[in-house]
C-alpha cells in the first residue's frame, strides 16, 4: 500500500513538473530579466550626464553584435569596416564611451582564433604579407627611438588593428558574395558621405577660409576637405566600372548615380588635389577599360554635365594648382624640402612615427618665426613616410604598392570561370583604380597611415587569394601559389 502511495505522489510531483515547465519557459526567464534590467536602467538613467543618457539603449544591440561577432569572424571584419568608415560617433556622440571599435576589432580577433583552433584551416599568407608585417615592425622600433613615444605608439597601434584586419579579412572573405557585400557596403557608405559634402555645398553654403565648399563631413581621416575628396576619388573607379561590367540594367543605373555622386562631391570639396586625383582615376578608368567606346561614352556623359553644373569659381580654384608662386604652394615646397632634411639626418629609421610635426621647426624654412610650424603637416604622403620611417619605412611602402600590382597582374594569368570573369575584372581593376585615386591625391596629403590604402589591399589581396584557390590544382600558377602563401594551423 506504501509503494502505490509513493507511485502516486512521484507521478503527481512530474506533473506538476511539467506543468512549471509550460507556465516558465525560456522566454518567460528572458522577458522578467528584461523587465528587470529596464526598471534598473529607468532608475538610473535620469542621474547620467546628458552626454551618456543614449548609451543604454545601444547596450543589448552591441551585446547581440558581440555574440554574432564571436560566432562568425566574418561578421567583425563587416562591422568594422562600417564603423571605421561610417562613424557614426560622429552623428550619435552616445557611441563614443561603448568603445565599440575597439571591442570590435578584440572580439573579431578573437572570433578567428577560435575558428582557427575549430577548423584547423590554414592561413593566407605571401609576401606582401611579411612586407607589410615589415612596414608595421619598422614603425614599432620608431617607439622606441622617437623624442614623442606617445605619438609613436598611437600610429604603431593604429597600424597594428590594420594589419591584423588585413589578415583576418583575407582569410575569412572566402566567397565572391562576401566581397562583394564589402564593396557595396562602402560604396553605399562613401555614397552618403557624398551626398553629406554636397549638401554641405549647396544648401548650407559652408565657407572655409573665405572659400564655399563641403567642409568637414565626418572626423579623423575626413578631418577636412582636401581628405574627403581623397576619400570619393578612390570609390569613383569602383563606381564606373560597375556601370562596365554589370549587366543588368538596374546596376549599371546604381552605378552611374554614384559615379555622378562621388565626381559632384569632389568638385563640392573644392580641394585642387581632389582635382587631380578625379582625373588621374578618370584617366585610368578610360584607358583601361576593355569596353572602350561605353567608357568614352560615359565619360563624355559626365563631362558635360561637370561643365555644365559646375561654377566657374571652381575652375578659377584648380587653375591655381600650377602656380608655384602661390603662398599655399610655396609653403608646401618648405614642408617638403624640411622632410628632406629630416631623411637625411635619419636615413636608416627617420625621427619617428607622427614626430615629423615636432621636429618641423627645426627644419623648415621660409618662415619668419619657425616655431610656429611646430606640429605642422608635411602635405605629402611620401615626403611623410621618408622623413618619419626613413629608408627601411619607404622601401616597404612602396615594396607592398609593388608586390600588390604584381599580384594582381597575374590575377589575369588564373583560370577564370566565365560566370567569375566579369566580377573579377571589376574588383582588379577597380582596386587599381581606386589606389591611383589615392596616391594621386596624397601627393598633397599626409596619408600614410590613413584607412583606404589598407582597405584597398585587404579587398584586392582577398581576391587574389579566393580567385587562386578557386583554380584548379593542375594549374601552375597555383601550384606555385600555393607553396608560397598557404601557412597550416594545426
Amino acid at each position: 500500500m506504501s509503494e502505490n502511495k509513493y507511485v502516486i505522489v512521484e507521478s503527481k510531483n512530474k506533473n506538476v513538473s511539467k506543468i512549471t515547465k509550460q507556465i516558465i519557459t525560456r522566454e518567460h526567464l528572458g522577458a522578467l530579466l528584461l523587465f528587470l534590467l529596464s526598471i534598473i536602467a529607468g532608475a538610473v538613467l535620469p542621474h547620467l550626464p546628458e552626454k551618456y543618457q543614449l548609451m543604454p539603449l545601444f547596450v543589448f544591440p552591441a551585446l547581440i553584435g558581440c555574440l554574432y561577432i564571436l560566432s562568425n569572424p566574418y561578421i567583425g571584419v563587416y562591422l568594422y569596416f562600417l564603423y571605421e568608415f561610417l562613424r557614426p560617433y560622429d552623428f550619435i556622440p552616445a557611441l563614443l564611451p561603448l568603445r565599440f571599435a575597439m571591442v570590435v576589432e578584440i572580439l573579431t580577433l578573437l572570433s578567428w582564433v577560435l575558428y582557427l583552433a575549430r577548423t584547423k584551416d590554414k592561413i593566407n599568407w605571401s609576401k606582401f604579407n611579411w612586407v607589410f608585417l615589415a612596414f608595421l615592425t619598422v614603425i614599432g622600433l620608431t617607439v622606441i627611438t622617437s623624442v614623442n613615444n606617445r605619438l609613436a605608439y598611437n600610429t604603431f597601434q593604429v597600424m597594428m588593428v590594420d594589419f591584423i584586419i588585413f589578415v583576418i579579412a583575407t582569410n575569412v572573405v572566402d566567397s565572391f558574395k562576401r566581397l562583394n557585400n564589402l564593396i557595396w557596403l562602402l560604396l553605399l557608405i562613401h555614397f552618403f558621405l557624398a551626398l553629406k559634402g554636397i549638401y554641405h555645398y549647396a544648401v548650407i553654403h559652408t565657407v572655409v577660409a573665405g572659400q564655399q565648399t563641403s567642409g568637414i563631413v565626418g572626423s579623423g581621416y575626413l578631418g577636412d576637405e582636401n581628405d574627403f575628396a581623397m576619400a570619393l576619388n578612390i570609390m569613383i573607379p569602383f563606381a564606373f566600372f560597375l556601370v562596365i561590367y554589370s549587366r543588368g540594367k538596374i546596376k549599371k543605373f546604381i552605378g552611374f548615380v554614384l559615379l555622378v555622386t562621388f565626381v559632384f562631391g569632389v568638385i563640392c570639396s573644392f580641394s585642387r588635389g581632389g582635382w587631380l586625383g578625379l582625373t588621374a582615376a578618370l584617366l585610368y578608368c578610360i584607358l583601361k577599360s576593355k569596353r572602350r567606346l561605353v567608357s568614352l561614352s560615359l565619360a563624355l556623359l559626365l563631362g558635360l554635365s561637370v561643365i555644365m553644373l559646375t561654377p566657374s569659381s571652381y575652375w578659377k580654384e584648380v587653375e591655381t594648382i600650377s602656380d608655384i608662386k602661390d603662398a599655399t604652394a610655396q609653403t608646401r615646397i618648405d614642408y617638403w624640402k624640411a622632410a628632406l632634411r629630416m631623411y637625411e639626418d635619419h636615413p636608416i629609421i627617420g625621427v619617428g612615427a607622427g614626430n615629423g610635426g615636432i621636429w618641423m621647426p627645426e627644419y623648415v624654412t621660409g618662415f619668419e618665426y619657425p616655431a610656429t610650424q611646430w606640429g605642422r603637416a608635411f602635405h605629402g604622403t611620401i615626403p611623410k613616410v621618408m622623413a618619419e620611417l626613413g629608408s627601411l619605412g619607404l622601401v616597404c611602402y612602396l615594396l607592398m604598392l609593388i608586390y600588390f600590382i604584381k599580384f594582381m597582374s597575374r590575377l589575369r594569368k588564373l583560370k577564370v570561370s566565365e560566370g567569375d570573369s566579369s566580377f573579377v575584372e571589376f574588383v582588379a581593376d577597380s582596386v587599381i583604380g581606386g589606389i591611383i585615386g589615392f596616391l594621386s591625391t596624397a601627393i598633397f596629403l599626409s596619408v600614410a597611415y590613413y584607412p583606404q590604402l589598407w582597405t584597398l589591399y585587404a579587398i584586392g589581396m582577398s581576391l587574389f587569394y579566393l580567385q587562386s584557390l578557386k583554380s584548379t590544382n593542375s594549374d601552375k600558377n597555383y601550384t606555385e601559389f600555393s607553396l608560397q602563401t598557404r601557412i597550416s594551423t594545426g
